[in-house]
């Protein structure tokens, strides 16, 4: 892997507007391919967590401060269906 890793930082920088998703499918056929496609999947935004929060401060209301973490849970499950889903 030493020298993979070698490879890989003699080659030349990516353009602004290469995909490297491309490169490494392209261009590398190793564990740090795999390693490199691991992490480039990572969401870059924090907006998911930010409507799983807002969803479960709809559901967490005043009149359902005692609900537990298991029905929160299964709640928001339910809540993330579409209508397609719901049409058995």
């Amino acid at each position: 892997m030493v020298n993979e890793l070698q490879y890989y930082l003699n080659q030349p920088p990516m353009k602004m507007d290469g995909n490297p998703l491309k490169y490494w499918l392209i261009n590398m056929h190793s564990d740090l391919k795999n390693i490199a496609l691991k992490y480039l999947t990572i969401i870059a935004t924090s907006v998911p967590s930010e409507r799983l929060f807002s969803r479960a401060g709809n559901i967490v209301t005043e009149s359902r401060n005692r609900i537990t973490g298991k029905h929160l849970q299964q709640m928001l499950f339910l809540n993330s269906l579409s209508v397609e889903d719901w049409l058995l």
